[in-house]
C-alpha cells in the first residue's frame, strides 16, 4: 500500500509504527508549542559531549527525529505526538523516518524524497519441493 505525500510515516526495523496524517488541523495551543520548541532548538542542544550552538534545519529533524525514537521504544505518548507534530509540520517534504535498532546503535534515516511502501516478502519453494 502506497502512502500519501501528506502523510509522514515513522518506520522502525522495516515495521511501519506510525502514521502522521499532514491533513488534520492542530490545535491552537498545540501549534504554540511546536514554536517553542522549534525556538529553543534554534538556541542549540547538547549531542553527546558537544553543544550544537547553530543548528541547521536538518540538525534539529534528526535531533527530534531520535527524540521520536526514543519515545517510542519508551511508549511517551506525549512525546510521540509532540516529535512526530514537530518533524510533519517544520518540514513538509519528509515523508519518511526510518530508524534501524540493533543491540549497540540505532541508525536514522529522514528520507524526503519516496513515499513509503509497504515491502512484501515472497516466499520460494524449492524446485525439488514442488509437486
Amino acid at each position: 500500500m502506497t502512502e500519501s505525500s501528506d502523510t509522514l510515516v515513522i518506520v522502525v526495523n522495516n515495521d511501519k509504527v506510525l502514521e502522521y496524517f499532514r491533513d488534520r488541523q492542530l490545535p491552537e495551543k498545540q501549534l504554540n508549542d511546536l514554536e517553542t520548541i522549534d525556538h529553543k532548538l534554534q538556541q542549540g542542544f547538547q549531542i553527546a559531549d558537544e553543544f550544537m550552538t547553530s543548528p541547521s534545519p536538518q540538525d534539529k529533524a534528526m535531533f527530534v527525529a531520535n527524540l521520536l525514537i526514543n519515545a517510542l521504544h519508551d511508549d511517551d505518548e506525549a512525546k510521540i505526538g509532540l516529535s512526530c507534530s514537530y518533524l510533519a509540520n517544520y518540514y513538509p517534504d519528509l515523508k519518511q523516518v526510518r530508524a534501524s535498532i540493533h543491540e549497540d546503535r540505532c541508525t536514522i534515516q529522514l528520507i524526503n524524497d519516496q513515499v513509503y511502501v509497504e515491502e512484501s516478502q515472497i516466499q520460494f519453494t524449492p524446485k525439488d519441493q514442488l509437486v
